[in-house]
């Protein structure tokens, strides 16, 4: 034997699938201080995987003694360019990892390998030309002076891609923020790893000098005298009414939306009675959220799952933290309606049951498209392309994708002078498959 490859887990084992494939609440390098007994045992090379997601945690791994050589394994679907950037052959940031495990997930599924970070995995897209387009001479024909509007992930996707291939670009955003929902993405517990999705975005761009206004009111008067021959809407989405008639619900109980709970956790107090209608990803991750700050959660859900479209490793790390505390999940459950302080539901084939509401009554039902800019952006006469949530509400992996194929697709785009309308990337089918 000339070397030992170690890593851990087991992926027969949905219990043990974690430490094998590990979710973002795994420390980086999680795996070296079990390999460095082995490395002190033998004499011949060890190599150790286990969130290698940056080249400063392989140097970590190396200088601690734990292995001679690391693995790195789903950095590099996020970033087939890692290993030269961290050799500094190609000056341009790394797309970090962000162990969503949505790679992993599709595989298990027998779908081709996707990633948040890098939609275009396995096309030609990903090559170099593509992925980091500012470091190869901009197309000689086709420049196009381009405004984007909105200044999330998928919009700063299209102005990275777009100013890299030689297009006059500028971001309009109507809030004094930029992010769209990253603030939100990033605010339950094991989630700051998903800032990666932002920062290699946003740090390419102002790298790039790509003008970006903030609290910018794109009226018909403004759009009209930047003059641009295409426009990228990007304007994200917005709570939908929550699905229920609330009108005899208790004035005691407050009514929001988890994006209103994320956004503001510092309102939360130990104790604090919750109901979650919702058991989706944001429904969960928000029961989390609370769960650390000590509010007691039910969560109601009609499907049999919770936390559906979550990677299996992560969906199953967190929903036994959350029963572990005391998280009250129904799965199954029709809500019938609400009247006072209290909801009545039906279990799959059980008998009507009312329940406390509580203090909160937060709703994780969805998002519907944030288009109030359509009327305007249409009157302009400018051809148009919408991207991310606006177009169809999905996760940060299609906004990335929309915002990196609108760009790419900007060649190909009439000019002012040719159809005015709406190029639309996606049909909604392809955006949910």
């Amino acid at each position: 034997m000339d070397g030992i490859d170690l890593s851990g887990g087991s992926n027969e084992s949905p219990q043990l699938s974690k430490y094998c494939i590990q979710p973002p609440s795994f420390p980086r390098g999680c795996l070296a201080p079990h390999a460095k007994p082995i490395k002190q045992a033998v004499r011949i090379p060890v190599l150790v995987a286990g969130r290698i997601v940056e080249p400063q945690d392989a140097e970590a791994v190396l200088a601690s003694g734990s292995a001679d050589f690391v693995s790195v394994g789903r950095a590099l679907y996020a970033d087939p360019h890692w290993c030269n950037k961290a050799f500094g052959k190609i000056r341009a940031p790394i797309r970090r990892c962000i162990a969503c495990n949505v790679c992993f997930e599709r595989l298990t599924l027998e779908k081709d390998v996707s990633c948040v970070q890098n939609p275009m995995i396995g096309t030609e897209f990903e090559a170099l030309e593509y992925a980091e387009p500012q470091l190869f001479p901009a197309p000689a024909a086709g420049r196009r002076r381009v405004l984007v509007l909105g200044g999330g992930v998928a919009g700063m996707e299209a102005a990275r891609v777009l100013k890299g291939r030689g297009h006059d670009v500028e971001v309009w955003e109507k809030r004094n923020q930029l992010g769209g929902q990253v603030p939100l993405a990033v605010a339950s517990p094991d989630k700051a790893e998903v800032e990666a999705v932002w920062t290699y975005r946003w740090e390419t761009v102002q790298a790039l000098g790509v003008p970006v206004r903030l609290g910018v009111d794109a009226d018909l008067e403004a759009i009209c005298t930047f003059a641009p021959d295409h426009i990228v809407v990007a304007t994200g989405a917005k709570p939908a009414a929550p699905p229920i008639d609330l009108s005899g619900l208790s004035n005691k109980v407050r009514v929001l939306h988890a994006w209103d709970v994320l956004s503001d956790l510092e309102a939360v107090r130990p104790g604090l009675r919750v109901t979650i209608v919702g058991g989706g990803m944001v429904g969960v991750e928000t029961a989390d959220a609370l769960r650390v700050r000590g509010a007691s959660i039910t969560v109601l859900e009609r499907q049999d799952l919770m936390a559906v479209g979550m990677a299996r490793n992560n969906r199953l790390e967190l929903m036994e933290r959350l029963a572990a505390d005391g998280v009250a999940l129904i799965t199954e459950c029709r809500i019938l309606g609400v009247q006072g302080e209290r909801v009545e539901i039906q279990r799959k084939g059980g008998p009507v049951e009312s329940l406390p509401v509580g203090d909160w009554l937060v709703f994780a039902t969805g998002p519907k498209p944030q288009r109030d800019i359509m009327e305007t952006v249409q009157a302009s006469g400018v051809p148009y392309t919408c991207i991310g949530d606006c177009a169809v509400p999905g996760d940060f992996l299609a906004a990335i994708r929309d915002g990196w194929m609108a760009a790419l697709l900007m060649d190909q785009v009439s000019s002012r002078n040719g159809r005015a309308g709406e190029e639309r990337l996606v049909k909604t089918e392809e955006r949910k498959s």
